[in-house]
């Protein structure tokens, strides 16, 4: 009898306790129905697993009925449980609704299923950090014009999409650091970014229907790709890491085995630096360049496809120095080069590019 007194007075101190930190727990309506409607700012913690029980999203947070500016920011604590919004593919897990100054931060928890895991209109801010999205229908995360945002140590796995996407035209910065994604249809998009770092992400199985892309940033400038490690990635498209219109430094990325260009620099890309990456064993080049005025420096493209390190006809202004190439194959198709084919091509015959001179591309100084 003692021991059970005991265990009756931990359960109401434990009780006591949820309720006097200041969160309101969700569900919040009796009886238990969803949309859950989070219509003002402040703490909710998730007590239990939860489920549809109809049409719509689990959650859904009202931005346009915040006060504004807003007193505070959305907390969602997912307190290590699972909303799973499985039989509901064309409706995502939490749907953020409006515009404004609205700031969202999610925490520690599993969304599974749904179209979105994630689905966000433009917001101020938003913050995932320890979160587990699982077998979306599109995207996991798609967020439209948010000003700022924090993807953190989060996974995705088996989403139909991206499993991260930052899209739209308004200027927006952000920080994706520490996740792991695998078997999605693609990896990571950031379209319209200025001052972003996309670091320490681990992307493996990736096979999108329509792209396949491992890391694609689209008109991003200060952006900083840092220790990125990307394998298998397979689709029409299959790049690696795509640069669109942006200027970035690439540090320290590792590619392996990709359909694709292992590391793709396009036209509208200027000013970028390329240290210390290594490719191998893409389908097409290892890095294929061109844009104008970036440096390449110790980087290593072996066992390539098509050719180590390429540049095409018009990419200009390009500094290179002691990276090296080996054993790279053209049998795929491409023209030879150069005298140092396979391994590096310059089709603007060195006139416009510039060498230090202590390159080792199939085993020979340039």
């Amino acid at each position: 009898m003692r021991k059970l007194g005991f265990v009756f007075v931990l359960l109401v101190l434990a009780t006591a306790a949820v309720a006097d930190d200041g969160s309101t727990p969700i569900p919040f309506t009796d009886p238990y129905a969803t949309p859950q409607v989070i219509s003002g700012p402040g703490s909710y913690v998730v007590t239990r697993n939860l489920n549809p029980t109809g049409p719509g999203p689990i959650v859904v947070v009202e931005c346009p009925a915040f006060p504004n500016p807003p007193a505070d920011a959305v907390y969602i604590d997912l307190n290590g449980f699972t909303l799973a919004n499985l039989p509901n593919f064309g409706d995502p897990v939490i749907r953020i609704v409006g515009t404004g100054t609205c700031e969202v931060i999610i925490r520690n928890g599993d969304l599974i299923g749904g179209s979105h895991g994630v689905l966000s209109d433009p917001i101020r801010k938003l913050v995932l950090e320890d979160v587990e999205i699982k077998e979306s229908n599109q995207q996991g995360l798609l967020a439209s014009d948010i000003e700022s945002f924090a993807i953190r140590r989060s996974t995705f796995i088996g989403t139909a999409g991206a499993a991260i996407e930052i899209s739209g035209g308004i200027h927006k910065s952000g920080v994706i650091t520490d996740n792991v994604i695998r078997r999605t249809g693609e990896g990571i998009r950031i379209e319209f970014a200025q001052a972003i770092e996309i670091s320490r992400n681990r992307l493996n199985e990736i096979n999108g229907s329509t792209g396949g892309y491992g890391i694609q940033l689209d008109i991003n400038s200060s952006c900083l790709l840092e220790k990125n490690l990307i394998e298998n990635v397979f689709g029409p498209l299959g790049n690696g890491i795509e640069l669109r219109q942006s200027s970035c430094k690439l540090y320290n990325n590792v590619v392996r085995r990709v359909s694709g260009e292992g590391i793709f620099v396009d036209g509208g890309t200027e000013n970028c630096f390329l240290l210390d990456n290594v490719v191998s064993e893409a389908t097409r080049n290892g890095i294929l360049v061109e844009g104008k005025r970036c440096h390449f420096e110790r980087n290593t493209t072996n066992s390539n496809g098509l050719i180590g390190f390429h540049v095409l006809l018009g990419a200009t202004e390009h500094t290179v120095g002691r990276n090296s190439s080996i054993s790279n194959n053209t049998s795929g198709g491409a023209p030879p080069c150069g005298p140092l084919f396979p391994d590096y091509c310059d089709l603007n015959g060195g006139g416009f590019n510039f060498s230090y001179t202590d390159n080792l591309f199939s085993g020979v100084l340039f």
